[in-house]
């Protein structure tokens, strides 16, 4: 249920039917289930109002994790590529998170990111706004989050709203 197949793409990730799997030499098979906490249920955590949905610094610095251990060894790039060259994880940015990471990894459930990595709905109450670009790379926006978190003494658990983990993006 948390894997998807992709053909490299300029234009993105696709799902593949078995005719296409079959003429495709570049195939990658990613697993999305280590995002998942063991304590979360089956189902993933519903939090009906979107405002509610606050993404806290230790779940990012998990999605960090897991980005990390998809790049090569040494080299710090994933096996998705993007416009014909490797992508590179000082680079990824939300609009390559959307695409290879959140769209794919929600889409079984059709929810939010926040509502699949939530074990209980009121830990992710939001106590900060976060404005930002989509162009921002993700190493550099958690960075900043941590000196966020460092100035106003706060912990890991401190959520933060965030449109591209609050919104389902497959209701946009």
């Amino acid at each position: 249920k948390q894997q998807l197949l992709t053909a490299d793409s300029s234009s993105g990730p696709r799902c593949l039917d078995a005719a296409e799997l079959l003429e495709t030499t570049s195939v990658t098979l990613t697993s999305f289930a280590a995002l998942i906490p063991a304590s979360r249920a089956a189902a993933p955590c519903r939090i009906r109002a979107t405002q509610r949905r606050g993404i806290q610094r230790g779940q990012l610095h998990g999605l960090l994790d897991f980005l990390r251990r998809r790049c090569d060894e040494g080299e710090m790039r994933f096996p998705w590529g993007h416009a014909g060259r490797p992508l590179m994880l000082q680079h990824l940015n939300l609009y390559h998170l959307a695409d290879w990471v959140l769209r794919p990894a929600t889409r079984a459930d059709c929810c939010s990111y926040v509502e699949l990595i939530s074990v209980e709905p009121e830990r992710q109450m939001p106590r900060w706004f976060v404005s930002h670009a989509w162009q921002e790379a993700i190493v550099d926006f958690i960075t900043c989050l941590d000196g966020h978190g460092a100035v106003r003494q706060l912990g890991t658990e401190a959520a933060y709203w965030v449109c591209a983990y609050a919104n389902n993006q497959h209701e946009l």
